[in-house]
C-alpha cells in the first residue's frame, strides 16, 4: 500500500529529516542506494513541513527516472544498429536545416587569421584516441570519456527523436556515429558560410552599381532519412516530426489577449522587437532579457497575464532574490526552484536586490507593451520593487598609475603563448592597450574590422578608429558614429604592423566570436579578468576590468583637454551636440597626443 512520505525529527539532534526507501529492483539505477535521505536543516516542525514538499518532489522524480530506466531495459536490448542509425539520420537532416543559424555554425567553424576553418579536430581527434585504446586496458576509460565528450549531441539527437537511452553501449554507438556526421557537417558549414559571404558581397556590389542583385543559390540540400528509417523510428514508438521544406516553419502568430500566458506575451513582444531591429541589436536586446524571462515563465507557468497583480509581482521579486547569484554550470542547468533549494542547503550567495530590481524593470517592458495596446489595464510591475540598495563607493572605478604598471608588466604583454593565440589571437595584448590610449568601450573596439582603422584624408600621418554601426554585427551604445584619433604612442607600439598581418577585409580580432548577446569582447574579458586577479589590485572585485581603462583615461584627460574634446573622443552619452559633432578634427589628434605615455612592451608577432 502506497503511503505519503513524512518528515521525522531525529531523536538525538532534534533536526528534522526525510527519507524514502528505494524498491529493490530500482537500486542498481540509483548507484546501489537502499534509500534516499536528506536533512531539512531545521528544528522547527512548521518550517520542516514547508521544506519537505520540495525534497519529496525531488525524491519522486529520482524514483520515476530509475523506473523509466528499469522499464526501458527490455526495449533497449532489442534496439538494432539500423534503428540507431535512423536516430542519427533524423538528427543530421534537422541539423542541415539549421546551418544558417550563427550559433549552429559556431559548433563547426573556427575563425582564424587565415580565414574560416572547420572544427573537424574537435570530433576526429577523440575518435582517434578511442580507436587507439580499443583492446587495451584504457578502452573502458576512453569510451566513457568519449561519450561524455559527445553527450550534448547524443542528448540532442535523442530529444529530437523523443526517446531515452541509458545503456552505455548504445550511447557509445550513437556518439561515434554522430561524431562522424559532425565531421561532414564542418565541411557543409564552411561551404554555406563561404556562399553566404559571396552572396553578401554580390549584394553590395550590385547595389553600388544601381542594379537589382541576382543572388547565387545558397541552399544546402538536407540529408533526409529514408522512409525505412522513419518507419524504424515509428516502430520504436518515436514521434516523427516532418522535415519537409513544404511544411510551415512556424505556427501562425497567436493573438495577444488577457488570457495569454507570460510565455506568449514574451514571444509576441520579441517578434515585434525583431521586426524593427537589426539582427545584432535584437540579439543583444534579447540576451539581456533571457534570464529574467526564464524566471518569469517558471514562476507564473500558465497563469493568464490578465490575472497577474502587483502582489504576485512582489512575490516574484522576493523569489528572484532567493536564487543563487553565480550558480555553477551544473546548477544553472536546473529549474530555478531546484537552484533555490541548493542555495538554501549550501548557503550560496543570492541575487542582490539591485540585480532583481534591474530584472524587474526589464520584465516591466513586456507588460508595458500590452498596456500601450490596451490589452492590460495597468502594468503589474509598477512600484513593486522595494528600491535599490545603497552601494557605498569604495574606490575610484579606474586604475591608478601603479596598477596600470602592474598590468602591463604581465608576461602576456611581452609574449603570448600558443594557447592564448589559439583562443584569442592578439586581442589579450591589443584590446587593453587600445582601451588605455583611447578611453573607448571594450565592445566598440572588439567589433571593429580592419577597414575601420583609417588614414586621415587631409594628413596621411594621422590614423583613427571609425566607430560606427556600419554592419549588421556592429553597434554603438549611443547610436552615433565617431572618429577616435590614434595617438602616436599606439603607432610606435606597432599597431600598423599588426594591421598589416591581417586580411584587409577581415576583423581586427578575427578569432573572437560573438556570444548569444552579440558581444565580441566578453570571452577575452573573462580571460583578462582572471589574469588581472593575480596582481592583488585593491578591491578588484568592485572594478570592471576592461571598463576601468576608460575611467582612467577620462580621469587623465580632464587634466590636459577641454570636456567637449574629451567627450568627442570617448563618445560620452552626455557629451551634448558640441562633443558629438566636434568640427575641428585635427585638434582631437593634438589633444590625445598630450595624454601621458604608458610604459608598455612593444608588440611583436
Amino acid at each position: 500500500m502506497a503511503f505519503m512520505i513524512q518528515p521525522y525529527s531525529d531523536p538525538k539532534s532534534g533536526i528534522w529529516k526525510i527519507r524514502k526507501v528505494i524498491p529493490k529492483h530500482l537500486r542498481p539505477f540509483l548507484d546501489g542506494k537502499v534509500e534516499l535521505k536528506r536533512s531539512l536543516e531545521t528544528k522547527d516542525a512548521y518550517e520542516a513541513k514547508t521544506r519537505a514538499a520540495g525534497v519529496i518532489a525531488e525524491f519522486e522524480s529520482a524514483i520515476a527516472r530509475a523506473l523509466s530506466r528499469f522499464d526501458n531495459q527490455e526495449n533497449e536490448q532489442r534496439i538494432s544498429s539500423a534503428q540507431l542509425d535512423a536516430i542519427v539520420s533524423y538528427w543530421v537532416a534537422h541539423e542541415h536545416g539549421r546551418l544558417t543559424q550563427a550559433d549552429i555554425q559556431a559548433r563547426y567553424l573556427l575563425e582564424t587569421p587565415e580565414g574560416l576553418s572547420g572544427m573537424t579536430e574537435w570530433f576526429s581527434e577523440p575518435l582517434e584516441v578511442l580507436h587507439e585504446a580499443n583492446g587495451t586496458s584504457r578502452q573502458q576509460t576512453e569510451e566513457q570519456r568519449f561519450v561524455r565528450h559527445m553527450s550534448a549531441f547524443v542528448d540532442e539527437a535523442l530529444e529530437l527523436s523523443q526517446y531515452s537511452l541509458y545503456d552505455h553501449s548504445l550511447r557509445l554507438y550513437l556518439a561515434i556515429q554522430l561524431a562522424k556526421a559532425c565531421i561532414k557537417l564542418c565541411n557543409s558549414a564552411i561551404d554555406h558560410e563561404q556562399l553566404d559571404r559571396r552572396k553578401q558581397e554580390l549584394i553590395r556590389r550590385e547595389l553600388n552599381r544601381g542594379f537589382e542583385p541576382t543572388l547565387p543559390n545558397t541552399n544546402i540540400d538536407p540529408t533526409v532519412p529514408s522512409s525505412d528509417a522513419l518507419q524504424q523510428l515509428k516502430d520504436l514508438g518515436l514521434t516523427v516530426i516532418s522535415t519537409s521544406s513544404s511544411a510551415p516553419n512556424k505556427q501562425k502568430e497567436a493573438e495577444l489577449t488577457l488570457s495569454s500566458s507570460v510565455s506568449q506575451l514574451i514571444e509576441w513582444v520579441n517578434n515585434q522587437k525583431k521586426i524593427v531591429s537589426s539582427e545584432v541589436a535584437f540579439r543583444s536586446w534579447q540576451g539581456d532579457r533571457n534570464r529574467p524571462c526564464e524566471r518569469l515563465i517558471e514562476f507564473f507557468a500558465d497563469k493568464p497575464i490578465g490575472e497577474i497583480q502587483k502582489l504576485d509581482m512582489r512575490k516574484f521579486f522576493n523569489w528572484i532574490i532567493r536564487c543563487p547569484s553565480k550558480p555553477s554550470q551544473e546548477i544553472r542547468a536546473l529549474p530555478f526552484n531546484k537552484q533555490i533549494d541548493i542555495a538554501d542547503k549550501r548557503g550560496l550567495a543570492r541575487v542582490s536586490i539591485n540585480t532583481a530590481d534591474k530584472e524587474l524593470k526589464l520584465i516591466s517592458g513586456y507588460f508595458q507593451q500590452a498596456v500601450k495596446l490596451d490589452i492590460l489595464p495597468k502594468n503589474p510591475c509598477h512600484q513593486v520593487s522595494p528600491g535599490k540598495e545603497t552601494v557605498r563607493v569604495i574606490r575610484d572605478p579606474g586604475y591608478s598609475n601603479a596598477e596600470l604598471m602592474k598590468i602591463f608588466s604581465l608576461p602576456l604583454f611581452r609574449q603570448r603563448t600558443n594557447a592564448q593565440k589559439a583562443r584569442y589571437g592578439e586581442a589579450p595584448y591589443w584590446l587593453p592597450v587600445i582601451l588605455a590610449y583611447t578611453g573607448a568601450r571594450a565592445e566598440e573596439i572588439a567589433q571593429l574590422y580592419v577597414k575601420d582603422i583609417k588614414q586621415d584624408s587631409d594628413n596621411s600621418e594621422r590614423w583613427y578608429f571609425h566607430i560606427q554601426e556600419l554592419r549588421d554585427d556592429q553597434s554603438v551604445k549611443t547610436g552615433e558614429s565617431r572618429r577616435v584619433p590614434i595617438c602616436q604612442a599606439l603607432i610606435e607600439l606597432g599597431l600598423l604592423d599588426y594591421l598589416n598581418t591581417l586580411p584587409a577585409d577581415g576583423r581586427l580580432f578575427p578569432i573572437l566570436k560573438a556570444n548569444k548577446k552579440a558581444k565580441y569582447h566578453l570571452a577575452v574579458a573573462r580571460y583578462l579578468k582572471d589574469v588581472f586577479k593575480t596582481l592583488d589590485i585593491e578591491h578588484f572585485d568592485f572594478l570592471k576590468p576592461l571598463h576601468a581603462f576608460r575611467h582612467r583615461f577620462i580621469t587623465e584627460a580632464r587634466k590636459v583637454m577641454r570636456e567637449d574634446v574629451q567627450n568627442a573622443i570617448t563618445g560620452h552619452s552626455n557629451a551634448g551636440s558640441t562633443g558629438r559633432n566636434y568640427g575641428i578634427y585635427s585638434e582631437l589628434h593634438q589633444e590625445i597626443d598630450k595624454m601621458p605615455v604608458i610604459d608598455i612592451p612593444k608588440w611583436h608577432l
